[in-house]
C-alpha cells in the first residue's frame, strides 16, 4: 500500500510558489553583492602621456593611493599619441563598469578641444569622476631680469611689444593658456609680439635661464631646480592662493590680475555612463584623499598640491577653462 501523502491542490501550488520565489531570490543575490562590492578586481587608468610627465607622475600619486584604499591593483597604463587622443579615445570607449578609466587634464579635455581638431570625441563624452590634484605653475623671468612684478611685464610689452620676446609650448596646454591670457588681459596682441615656441616646460624654464627669452610660465616643480640655483625668478603664482613651494611669490590675484587662472590639473573621467555606484566609490575616495596627510605629503614630494571638486564641480570647471581658451583664440 502506498505511504504517499497527498497535499491539497493549494498546499501544492503554494509551495512551488515558494520555490519559485526562492530561486529567483538567490539568482538576484549575486547580482545585488556585485553592485556593492566595486571594485573587485584590477582597475586601469590611462594616461595619454609618456611615462614621468606632468600628468602621467601625479596620476600614479592618485592610483598608488586608491589601490591601498580599496586593496586593489590600480594600474597606470600610458598611451601616448595624436596630442593625447589615442589614450583618451581608448578610455572614453571602454566598457562602463569603471575598471578603465581616464587619468584627465586639460591636455586631455577643455585645452585639447578647443586647440586640436578633428578629435574622435567632444569634450563632453565622458563621466566626470572628479578633480584630485593641481600642478601650480607661475609666471617666471631670469634672476637678474628688471621685471619684479607682473606690472613691470606689462609696462615693457606695452612700451615695445615688438622687441618683447617670450617663450610658450604648444597652443593646446595651459601654458600657452596662461600666457595667451595675460597678453589678452594687458591689451596687447600675441602677434604684435615675439614668441618662442618650445616643447614644453623644461624647455620655457631652460629657455628663460639662458637669456634667450624674458619671459614666460611654467610649472613650478619643473622650474624649482633653477630657481634654487639663482637662476630663474618667479613673479606671479597662478593659484587662487600661494603654493608651499613659494610662500613668497604673490597670485596673480594679489598683484591686480583676478583673471588670470589657467590650472595646471589632474582628474579622472570615464566613458559615457558610469554607474552610479563606481561615481560614488570614486567621489568618496577623491575626497578623502584630498584631507588625508599622507596623500598630501605623496603629492607635494612631486611638485603638486590637492585641489578636489566633486562631480559636477568638475565639469562646470573644465567646461569654464575651454571657454577661457576659446577666447584666447580671439
Amino acid at each position: 500500500m502506498s505511504t504517499e501523502v497527498r497535499m491539497p491542490f493549494d498546499q501544492r501550488r503554494l509551495r512551488r510558489r515558494v520555490c519559485i520565489v526562492a530561486a529567483a531570490m538567490a539568482g538576484l543575490v549575486p547580482l545585488a553583492v556585485s553592485a556593492q562590492s566595486y571594485p573587485d578586481r584590477p582597475i586601469s587608468l590611462v594616461v595619454p602621456f609618456p611615462a614621468g610627465g606632468g600628468i602621467d607622475v601625479p596620476g600614479r600619486v592618485i592610483a598608488e593611493y586608491v589601490g591601498r584604499k580599496w586593496k586593489v591593483p590600480v594600474n597606470v597604463i600610458n598611451k601616448p599619441g595624436a596630442s593625447g587622443a589615442t589614450g583618451t579615445l581608448e578610455a572614453l570607449t571602454a566598457k562602463p563598469d569603471g575598471y578603465t578609466l581616464l587619468v584627465d587634464s586639460g591636455a586631455s579635455s577643455s585645452i585639447q578641444s578647443v586647440f586640436v581638431k578633428n578629435l574622435p570625441y567632444t569634450l563632453e563624452n565622458r563621466s566626470w569622476v572628479g578633480r584630485s590634484l593641481a600642478l601650480p605653475m607661475a609666471y617666471f623671468v631670469k634672476a637678474d631680469s628688471p621685471y619684479r612684478t607682473l606690472k613691470d611685464v606689462e609696462a615693457a610689452v606695452k612700451r615695445e611689444p615688438a622687441k618683447f620676446v617670450w617663450a610658450t609650448a604648444a597652443p593646446s596646454t595651459v601654458l600657452n593658456l596662461s600666457l595667451s591670457q595675460f597678453f589678452r588681459q594687458v591689451g596687447v596682441p600675441i602677434t604684435a609680439t615675439r614668441r618662442v615656441v618650445t616643447t614644453g616646460c623644461p624647455a620655457v624654464a631652460q629657455a628663460l635661464a639662458g637669456g634667450h627669452v624674458e619671459f614666460g610660465a611654467c610649472a613650478i616643480n619643473a622650474a624649482l631646480p633653477l630657481i634654487e640655483s639663482g637662476k630663474l625668478r618667479a613673479i606671479g603664482v597662478l593659484m587662487p592662493a600661494r603654493v608651499p613651494q613659494l610662500p613668497d611669490v604673490a597670485t596673480t590675484s594679489e598683484q591686480g590680475y583676478p583673471k588670470l587662472k589657467a590650472t595646471a590639473w589632474v582628474g579622472v573621467s570615464g566613458p559615457p555612463g558610469l554607474p552610479a555606484d563606481v561615481l560614488a566609490a570614486w567621489g568618496k575616495v577623491l575626497a578623502e584623499a584630498a584631507a588625508d596627510p599622507a596623500f598630501r605629503e605623496a603629492a607635494a614630494k612631486v611638485g603638486t598640491v590637492p585641489l578636489h571638486a566633486p562631480s559636477d564641480a568638475y565639469r562646470a570647471f573644465v567646461l569654464e577653462e575651454a571657454e577661457a581658451a576659446r577666447q584666447a583664440l580671439e
